[in-house]
């Protein structure tokens, strides 16, 4: 049912049915099946990591759920991570992965280009290996985004939700100025925190 709903097919009544068999009907405020993909890149092998994940840690449980998903959150956090380090590991090396994850967490998840380069700055301009990210910058943040870990964030003043830009859902370019978000499914490992609390 996700994957035909993200293919412009309407599912049959018959799969709507059995889908809410094993899924509940909404998840952390929005639909369940926009919840997942939302959280799952939009990529299928994220979406059984996902399912997996929730079998082998919640099998007993009637249903996903909200309650399930917190439970999964953190190991289904780490093991997209790891993947999206596995795909960075060819332009980057252990020690640059290091740098970046390093770089990464404790980060405010809603932030922007100077922001981030600011504390890219402060962490890095000591050593040879550090130094070499700073030289490549704007590549790094060109391949973050097209990895999903990062994204566009726009609210405008009165307007109810904000406007999401994520290199898998085709928009191919990062706006740099506008404001970038931590994709919430790394949030959790990377340690991020709420732009609210920095006021």
């Amino acid at each position: 049912r996700i994957s035909d709903e993200l293919s412009g097919n309407t599912p049959e009544e018959d799969d709507t049915q059995e889908y809410y068999k094993w899924v509940e009907k909404r998840m952390l405020g929005a639909p369940s099946e926009e919840t997942i993909r939302n959280f799952t890149l939009y990529r299928p092998r994220h979406v059984v990591r996902f399912l997996n994940i929730s079998k082998i840690r919640c099998g007993l449980h009637k249903k996903i759920s909200e309650t399930t998903f917190n439970q999964i959150k953190r190991q289904y956090s780490l093991e997209c991570w790891n993947e999206i380090t596995e795909e960075l590991a060819l332009s980057y090396t252990p020690k640059e992965l290091e740098l970046i994850k390093e770089w990464l967490t404790g980060m405010s998840w809603q932030t922007n280009f100077d922001k981030m380069k600011e504390k890219a700055v402060h962490l890095w301009r000591e050593t040879p290996d550090a130094s070499k990210l700073l030289a490549r910058f704007d590549d790094l943040m060109r391949d973050l985004y097209q990895a999903g870990v990062i994204g566009n964030y726009r609210k405008e003043a009165g307007k109810g939700r904000p406007t999401h830009r994520w290199y898998f859902r085709g928009d191919e370019t990062l706006l740099k100025n506008q404001d970038i978000q931590i994709h919430r499914i790394f949030q959790t490992v990377l340690s991020t925190i709420h732009p609210d609390s920095l006021r």
